[in-house]
């Protein structure tokens, strides 16, 4: 993988190297690190040298998504029902597992960093302390399955459902 300069089409940092079939990139907010995985695993990379930071993150599925936190020190990877929370320089888990009641997917943090949302394959969305760790509260509204949710500015957390005339919105601010 190969991270290029818009303005001028310069290569950035050397070739990262990452083994399996790529599957998704995604940057940190001031784009010093990136993730790129496949469905099987996922590693953290500094942009600029093109070394790996910390171990793979083994099972971490790009195609149900990754995130940094607005700050960019925190990550959060998928692996099935789980979302996993760890520190951006060292690829550790910071956090318990956050355990979701079907496929997890979608993660979306507050633009303050304090709440991480993620939906999940029994219809129902999560809405997590990044501080503890915790549901900030018991998930009540259910659908069959949401698209990827959208943060605003105010920390309003608006999520369309699947028929594309429904959206769902709420306060994150934790």
């Amino acid at each position: 993988v190969q991270v290029w300069s818009v303005p001028d089409g310069a290569a950035v940092g050397k070739p990262l190297v990452f083994p399996s079939g790529l599957m998704g990139v995604v940057f940190s907010p001031v784009g010093r690190r990136v993730i790129v995985g496949s469905i099987n695993q996922s590693q953290i990379f500094d942009v600029a040298s093109g070394a790996p930071i910390g171990p793979v993150l083994p099972g971490a599925d790009m195609a149900r998504g990754a995130a940094f936190s607005p700050d960019g020190r925190r990550l959060v990877v998928i692996k099935g029902q789980v979302a996993t929370v760890v520190d951006a320089a060292t690829a550790l888990p910071v956090l318990p597992p956050l355990t979701h009641g079907g496929a997890a997917q979608y993660p979306t943090f507050s633009v303050d960093g304090r709440v991480l949302s993620t939906c999940s394959g029994d219809g129902l969305i999560r809405l997590w302390s990044m501080e503890t760790g915790d549901l900030l509260a018991e998930p009540t509204f259910q659908q069959p399955h949401f698209t990827a949710p959208v943060v605003a500015r105010d920390g309003t957390l608006a999520v369309m459902a699947p028929d594309g005339r429904q959206v769902v919105a709420f306060s994150a601010a934790g």
